[in-house]
């Protein structure tokens, strides 16, 4: 897809023009599809995530721009097509979190976490939005998740580290910051 393209290219003012033109084509043929035969179901499951899918990265592309806002609303009307689709629950939960909008955010990983209960990011990214919500014990329950998820993911181990470090476990702070250092001594 164009607008993939241009995103990736860090055009995102190109990948907005490209999302819109789609969605436009999208929703100009599409005007009555809640009422077509249930034969067509199928059709329409595969128009419905293919709007998700456009109003998911439209959305993201106006978060690179700077437009938080307008990214939340394409994101809010990509989940209207598709409920299951987490990765636009995770975009627009780190659009809250760069409002810090702490609870909103959560409420969305924990949509990751409905959609797609293996995927450790959901449990690392809530874990995020609790710690910066200081709900310290709830940071360090997502983010013990997220590694019993992904035991090589040292972002959740630092996290974790953080958020018992602010409860005075500091022993345990020390021995996951020393588990974060040792995945990627580059990166801790």
């Amino acid at each position: 897809m164009l607008g993939q393209l241009r995103c990736n290219l860090g055009q995102h003012d190109d990948a907005i023009a490209s999302y819109s033109d789609g969605i436009e084509a999208l929703e100009s043929r599409t005007d009555g599809w809640d009422r077509v035969p249930a034969s067509w179901s199928r059709l329409c499951e595969s128009l419905s995530q293919l709007a998700a899918m456009l109003y998911n990265d439209r959305g993201f592309s106006y978060m690179e721009t700077g437009d938080p806002d307008r990214g939340i609303d394409d994101l809010t009307r990509s989940i209207e097509f598709d409920k299951d689709y987490a990765l636009a629950y995770i975009n627009r939960g780190n659009a809250y979190l760069g409002k810090q909008m702490y609870d909103q955010a959560g409420a969305d990983y924990a949509e990751v976490i409905r959609c797609d209960p293996g995927n450790p990011n959901g449990y690392y990214l809530r874990g995020h939005a609790f710690h910066l919500s200081k709900q310290y014990p709830q940071a360090v329950a997502d983010n013990s998740e997220a590694i019993r998820l992904n035991p090589q993911d040292q972002h959740a181990w630092c996290n974790r580290g953080a958020a018992r470090l602010q409860q005075g476990q500091y022993e345990e702070a020390q021995s996951d910051y020393q588990e974060a250092f040792q995945l990627d001594p580059n990166d801790t």
